[in-house]
């Protein structure tokens, strides 16, 4: 098997693609991170609209056992009944 020494000027460029893909992989590292935080994020907030939703419904299931069937007009604040 036969060695050969590199030349100064190909072992800068050896050296530069290493860099270079331990850039990419740091960078790629750090978006793969902001991803599962987006998406633990998004979990959350997915949680948190559907426990709203539910408090809504309750709330109006009372509204209407009180006052009967209606809506509340945003504009007014106050419970329309249909």
């Amino acid at each position: 098997m036969k060695v050969v020494e590199l030349k100064k000027s190909e072992l800068r460029e050896v050296n530069r693609m290493i860099d270079q893909y331990r850039k990419i992989e740091n960078e790629l590292s750090t978006v793969l991170e902001k991803l599962q935080e987006l998406e633990n994020d998004k979990n959350h907030y997915i949680e948190e609209l559907d426990k709203t939703k539910e408090s809504e419904s309750s709330f109006f299931k009372v509204l209407e056992k009180k006052y009967g069937k209606g809506r509340i007009d945003l504009h007014t604040m106050k419970y329309v009944v249909t």
